[in-house]
């Protein structure tokens, strides 16, 4: 579960360095990579057999299946926002998400449902929840100076 904050004009800039998506005992990890547009990914097989992973999604002619042997390392920069699909050729059940958005205000959620987003500067925003493909929850929130926002969000049972 991603939770992030819409609504900033601030400029989106990707990370110095990679963050990684890991092939290793039949899946993808971690299953959801939140990154902002132009992150580059790096995807690391650190299973026994080789897999092509390709991406569904505005990435889709972009990220083609291609072999990566045990130990080997593939790149590949997100151009456009939206979630990504990551599959395997070899195995079906084998797929995970990267998440590509146009704020570097998100977080993901931990064990206990709980998020913190910092460094938000003051302003009205709409906050996202995105779950299992889908956005599932949004809601208007105002950001003040005054100090930190506590956000109680309810999600119904699907």
């Amino acid at each position: 579960m991603v939770v992030l904050l819409e609504g900033s004009d601030a400029k989106v800039e990707p990370p110095a360095a990679a963050p990684a998506m890991v092939l290793r005992e039949g899946g993808l990890w971690p299953p959801v990579l939140p990154v902002v547009v132009g992150t580059t990914v790096e995807f690391r097989n650190e299973d026994r057999p080789a897999h092509s992973l390709y991406a569904l999604g505005a990435e889709r002619g972009a990220f083609l299946p291609q072999p990566l042997a045990p130990g080997a390392r593939r790149t590949h920069r997100f151009r456009k926002a939206g979630a990504q699909e990551i599959r395997s050729a070899e195995l079906a059940h084998i797929r995970a998400t990267v998440l590509v958005l146009g704020t570097q205000m998100f977080s993901s959620v931990d064990d206990t449902g709980a998020f913190k987003i910092t460094g938000v500067p003051t302003g009205r925003y709409s906050l996202r929840v995105w779950y299992a493909g889908n956005y599932i929850h949004g809601q208007p929130i105002d950001v003040s100076a005054e100090g930190p926002v506590t956000v109680e969000v309810h999600l119904l049972p699907r």
